[in-house]
């Protein structure tokens, strides 16, 4: 989906327009069923309903039971790149949890679901696991 979502003026791409898009094509292809479709820039991603913040490591959309989550993986390795795929899992673990298994933000800054992430820092601190209650 070249240009969906970007900002010229920022460099990055705007999750909601291209997670809404993402739901757009899916129906049109494959109707109403359930589906969490996970997309990956190398870009950064911005969230245009926050345009103080000047970017986020990803966020999803929805529409009943149809989500996409787009993650924006630029911020995840411009301080030690190594550690880049590692942050990434631990962002999609973190949205397996909340869509699929729904579970709630937590204040405990190992778990992947801990919130609010303010940086890579958050994201190393974190366990790459879900609870054992999200684990089938």
């Amino acid at each position: 989906m070249p240009g969906v979502g970007v900002d010229a003026s920022r460099g990055e791409i705007d999750y909601l327009q291209l997670g809404q898009a993402l739901l757009t094509e899916f129906q049109q292809a494959q109707g109403s069923r359930p589906v969490l479709v996970m997309a990956v820039t190398s870009n950064a991603v911005f969230d245009s309903s926050l345009p103080q913040l000047s970017f986020v490591f990803g966020g999803y959309v929805w529409q009943g039971r149809q989500y996409a989550a787009v993650f924006g993986t630029l911020p995840m390795r411009i301080y030690q790149p190594r550690l880049e795929r590692t942050r990434l899992t631990k962002f999609m673990l973190r949205y397996i949890g909340e869509i699929v298994c729904g579970l709630a933000p937590s204040s405990v800054p190992t778990m992947v679901t801990y919130s609010p992430i303010t940086g890579t820092p958050d994201l190393d601190r974190m366990d790459a696991t879900l609870p054992r209650v999200c684990q089938h």
